[in-house]
């Protein structure tokens, strides 16, 4: 087993590709796959041809190619790291599922490497002592793939994978057991399945037929090549349902795409039936159509021109038949038997629960996608609503319509709002509005719901945070998780019309150490869909502030501030004040919850040294940054990408590491070096071209940067110890008048 680190920024991006169990890198456009079609590593030359960046030296497309082939070298079971990943102040881990391979969904990131949904962990920097040595190592890997050599870090990382598997088996522990289900396998042929007539259905919460053209192409090539010889084609788990038959639970790609094949092959000859009927919304009339349209008509002389995947489907398959040796004539006949007497594969049959079926499913799952945590929360509550509200078949439409209906919105506003993140979401709403332990927020939103409808569905009891009290008093309601969804869109509405300053301070709360918190401003919305812009800038700004004034104060989360939000998102959802809490937010920002004066320690943690604090010096340096501009010079995009999107660095003024004598700088300057008053932000370029020289050669290119902070600097003619503890003093002045105005 080995351990990699991947780095990628784009962390909205990696947030949605996780919740599919993947992960991506780029330098991967078109003709970039780092194998062939034969599955063999593509040359580093025949690579660096095809590079699209062309203007890059040889030297930098080697160095990148050398780079990505550590994914080649990944294996399943091993465990990829990705730092500042999903948000900046957070670390996570994931094992690897399925082997590289190359696969385009946007014009770039096509390198891909699958991972265990389940595996997938979020961490947050800093909250443990293992955490901290984790993190101080990942300096060390700044390439985009690093496979890990460090022992110190291997052990370190296993151990925090061995304590969080012990954790969740010993949250795993329940009070009663699961129903019993039965469960058979054994292989079958095509013609067995249309003798045993099992009556099987595509059931209502599966996702629709989607195999294309390169699918069909490799599963009709490798029946083609085994032509006379058994061919295994895989598993075909079924489940019991309701009408004595049997829902395909996985299978629904290849068996359609076999039914398609045979109404071609027989549509002169025979009498080819649909193996099935399928529930998903609208497929059943497009399916059974086809039959009765194309069946005993010659289908080489019919244009098809539809949006109908099956008729797509059925011209792909016919393209195809009618280039291979002459099928359609000579071998039409041999073709047939082969594919109903020859592809053998393996029906697990099974009678259970829903619940119990998904389980047996992702158990044998190896080669499929993955069901993630909102998929199989759909499946779920349309269970849930069926068995414990007795609702028709017909609601899962009304489940499906709140997945759709995060589509849209986010076609209409351009953003990538996950079904994950509403129901991340919902969990946290059910937490507060049913007073659940404060504990069971720091739960994933998968472990969560699995255990709220363990016990809902199947009366199986866990006995810690989840016990059978709590879990009663969750009642589940599309309504709120349809409010949610408005909320969260709304919320896009009105940031739209946020000022300049509140957009900077937006962005100060997701670079906290409580940047999750930021819901509380879709749960005011959610309770009260009224409420007007200078209601939520207000809001944004306490948060901002009270967020700021912990995440420097105390160097981790800490346990009293969950606490403390916990508390604010009960209040808002029982539709309290927002005087009330405006009023609690401000006290808590200068008056610690358990006493003592938190604005009087803040003053003094802003005076300590910084450049080791990587939380408390990015906010710190951005807010004194942000103090010397003009914010009405800026539009809100430009002020967030100068600020937060552009490539920063905070800069040592002085250098720590003084080219010419940088242990007799230390001496002389001491504490003062990584004080506020010696750090400043500073494009990465510029940054990176000065190097650790003296100031008088650095203050040149100091005059090329855009923000009015560093050009201030450019005024001294030498810079001294003395000129940075008066530096220090001014911008502690102007910190502390912008987050206590008037104390």
């Amino acid at each position: 087993m080995k351990y990699y680190i991947f780095r990628i920024d784009r962390n909205d991006f990696v947030l949605k590709e996780l919740e599919q169990g993947r992960l991506r890198q780029g330098w991967g456009v078109n003709n970039m796959s780092l194998l062939d079609e034969e599955g063999q590593a593509v040359p580093q030359d025949v690579w660096i041809e095809n590079y699209y960046w062309s203007e890059e030296s040889k030297e930098r497309k080697i160095s990148k190619y050398n780079n990505l082939k550590n994914m080649l070298n990944m294996e399943i079971g091993d465990f990829i790291v990705i730092p500042r990943a999903p948000k900046w102040d957070s670390f996570t881990v994931g094992k690897v599922k399925e082997k590289y391979k190359f696969s385009l969904e946007e014009e770039d990131f096509g390198h891909l490497i699958g991972l265990c949904s389940d595996s997938i962990k979020i961490y947050e920097y800093g909250v443990s002592e293992i955490i901290k040595e984790i993190t101080s190592k990942f300096r060390s890997y700044q390439s985009p793939i690093n496979n890990i050599k460090n022992g110190g870090l291997i052990e370190s990382l296993g151990k925090l994978l061995e304590e969080d598997s012990k954790e969740e088996e010993e949250d795993d522990s329940y009070e009663d057991s699961s129903e019993s289900f039965f469960i058979e396998s054994y292989c079958l042929n095509l013609k067995g399945l249309e003798e045993k007539d099992m009556k099987l259905t595509i059931p209502i919460y599966q996702r629709p037929y989607s195999w294309g053209e390169v699918q069909i192409s490799r599963f009709l090539n490798g029946i083609m090549e085994s032509l006379g010889k058994n061919m295994f084609i895989g598993t075909i788990q079924l489940g019991s349902n309701e009408e004595g038959g049997f829902d395909i639970i996985d299978g629904q790609q290849r068996l359609t795409t076999l039914n398609l094949l045979m109404l071609y092959l027989q549509d002169r000859e025979g009498n080819p039936k649909p193996y099935f009927k399928t529930d998903v919304g609208g497929q059943q009339d497009n399916f059974e159509r086809l039959f009765e349209q194309y069946r005993g008509r010659d289908f080489s002389a019919v244009d098809i021109e539809t949006s109908n995947i099956y008729e797509l489907n059925l011209k792909t398959i016919a393209e195809f038949v009618e280039g291979s040796n002459d099928v359609l004539n000579s071998m039409r006949v041999k073709l047939i038997d082969h594919i109903k007497n020859n592809l053998k594969f393996v029906v697990v049959e099974t009678r259970a629960t829903l619940t119990e079926t998904l389980n047996i499913f992702d158990t044998i799952n190896t080669s499929g996608m993955d069901l993630n945590g909102a998929d199989v929360f759909k499946i779920k509550i349309y269970e849930y609503m069926k068995k414990s509200l007795q609702a028709g078949k017909e609601v899962f439409s009304e489940i499906d319509g709140l997945y759709k209906k995060v589509i849209e919105e986010n076609k209409k506003y351009g953003t990538a709002v996950t079904m994950g993140q509403i129901l991340e979401l919902y969990k946290d709403y059910l937490i507060s509005v049913n007073e659940l332990p404060p504990t069971v927020i720091k739960m994933g939103t998968d472990s969560f719901f699995e255990k709220v409808f363990d016990g809902l569905i199947r009366n199986k009891f866990y006995s810690n945070l989840l016990s059978e009290e709590n879990i009663n008093k969750i009642k589940l309601d599309l309504s709120d998780i349809k409010s949610l969804i408005e909320a969260r869109f709304l919320w896009e509405e009105i940031r739209n019309n946020l000022s300049v300053e509140a957009k900077f301070e937006e962005q100060l709360i997701y670079w906290s150490r409580y940047g999750k918190h930021f819901k509380i401003i879709y749960y005011r919305l959610f309770k009260e869909q009224n409420s007007n812009l200078a209601e939520i800038s207000m809001l944004i700004k306490k948060l901002c502030k009270l967020f700021t004034v912990y995440s420097i104060v105390y160097d981790k989360q800490i346990n009293i501030m969950m606490t403390f939000m916990k508390e604010i998102y009960t209040r808002v959802l029982k539709g309290e004040s927002l005087e009330a809490i405006f009023s609690e937010i401000e006290e808590v920002t200068k008056t610690h919850p358990h006493g003592g004066n938190i604005s009087h320690w803040f003053n003094n943690k802003i005076n300590e040294p910084l450049a080791t604090k990587t939380t408390a010096k990015n906010l710190l340096c951005r807010i004194h940054a942000m103090l010397h501009e003009n914010l009405d010079e800026y539009t809100s995009d430009n002020l967030i990408k100068h600020f937060f999107k552009d490539h920063i660095d905070i800069e040592h003024i002085q250098a720590y590491n003084d080219r010419n004598n940088a242990e007799k700088v230390r001496d002389t300057w001491g504490d003062e070096i990584n004080s506020i008053g010696n750090l400043m932000i500073l494009e990465s370029n510029i940054n990176r071209s000065i190097g650790n020289y003296d100031f008088s050669q650095k203050k040149n290119k100091y005059k090329d940067s855009k923000y009015e902070v560093v050009k201030a600097i450019t005024s001294f003619e030498n810079w001294t110890k003395e000129d940075a503890a008066k530096r220090r003093e001014e911008s502690v002045k102007k910190i502390l008048e912008y987050i206590y105005p008037g104390l």
